[in-house]
């Protein structure tokens, strides 16, 4: 009874759904859920690794796997990578201990120069492309909002002089923004990064992390900006075919009425039947019709072919006799030019 109830309970787990989590480009999480996510690897770092060990890497496998295997079972980590989520445990651990192990602080002492609380960089700059999806977000964009209040205020004066310098570059030299992170307006100030870290970036974010990674993303880029392309694409077309579409219904409707439908006109102009032209069987009859392309364009006139079939039923196809062609550079199915066609 014991091992039944506990394979129900397995399976439960496993059919448990996992909570998403939205990752930017270098795998750090952002947007409505990223407060839960780090709130709770924080605590299961602080659950499963100890503080007496020295370092991280005195932590043992099993007490890692463990807070992996429970952030892991709780939110969908597709978006990131098992070592960016260990690396982001392994600092929460560090100041935990840090805090912890700690014996005096004078707390009026201690100054927050970044004003974002815990945001961080990757959410601020989630939030900043939110609010403007069409402005690139750079560093720069990232640095100043992390440091100033709302009103526009810096924590110290030192850093206040900093942000003033920082500003007037960006406001003398708006395209300076773009510049790489060794020359952009943070590196003119604060100085280039030579490792570890840079400014304005957070934690997981390093020198070697963005060279590594920068053909992937700008293919990633490209990739994204072929995909919005087809995607407009093809919804054009979607409104081309569901345009044809009700053309053919009200052809084949009044075909009913021994009148025909010339698309894109109303229906007010239809058009009496006439008979075939010479050489078609008598029993069918001719209409006069236009023809358009795929973009809408009216490229030629013509008389369409139309009558039934031995059984009675409405032929789908027509043969059409080309009276005159308007557009003869148009293509037809063959990526013949209309105009020789005729």
């Amino acid at each position: 009874m014991y091992l039944d109830n506990l394979k129900v309970r397995m399976d439960l787990d496993n059919l448990r759904v996992k909570i998403f989590v939205l990752f930017d480009d270098d795998g750090r999480p952002v947007g409505d859920k990223a407060a839960e996510y780090f709130s709770h690897l924080g605590e299961y770092s602080r659950a499963h690794a100890s503080i007496t060990h020295h370092r991280w890497k005195d932590v043992s496998d099993h007490d890692k796997k463990l807070i992996w295997k429970r952030i892991s079972d709780e939110y969908d980590l597709s978006g990131t990578t098992k070592e960016k989520v260990m690396a982001k445990a392994n600092e929460y651990w560090r100041k935990y201990k840090s805090s912890t192990l700690r014996k005096v602080y004078d707390k009026e002492a201690v100054v927050a120069q970044q004003r974002s609380g815990r945001k961080g960089s990757s959410r601020i700059a989630h939030e900043l492309k939110e609010k403007n999806p069409n402005t690139p977000v750079t560093r720069t964009h990232v640095y100043v909002a992390l440091h100033t209040t709302s009103y526009g205020t810096c924590p110290t004066q030192e850093h206040s002089d900093k942000m003033v310098r920082i500003k007037e570059i960006v406001t003398n030299t708006p395209s300076s923004t773009m510049l790489d992170m060794d020359h952009d307006p943070v590196a003119q100030v604060m100085g280039r990064d030579t490792k570890g870290r840079y400014h304005g970036l957070g934690s997981g974010v390093s020198r070697r992390g963005l060279e590594a990674l920068a053909p992937a993303k700008n293919q990633l880029k490209i990739q994204k900006e072929i995909t919005s392309a087809l995607t407009g694409e093809v919804h054009d077309l979607k409104l081309v075919v569901g345009e044809l579409q009700k053309d053919i219904a009200m052809m084949k409707s009044s075909q009913g009425s021994n009148a025909a439908f010339s698309p894109g006109s109303s229906s007010s102009h239809l058009n009496r039947m006439g008979p075939a032209p010479q050489g078609f069987p008598s029993e069918l009859r001719s209409t006069r019709c236009k023809l358009y392309s795929m973009r809408r364009e009216h490229v030629a006139n013509g008389r369409a072919i139309i009558g039934k079939e031995a059984s009675g039923d409405l032929i789908e196809s027509y043969d059409v006799i080309l009276d005159s062609v308007l557009v003869p550079h148009a293509q037809v199915q063959t990526a013949q030019l209309l105009g020789r066609r005729i």
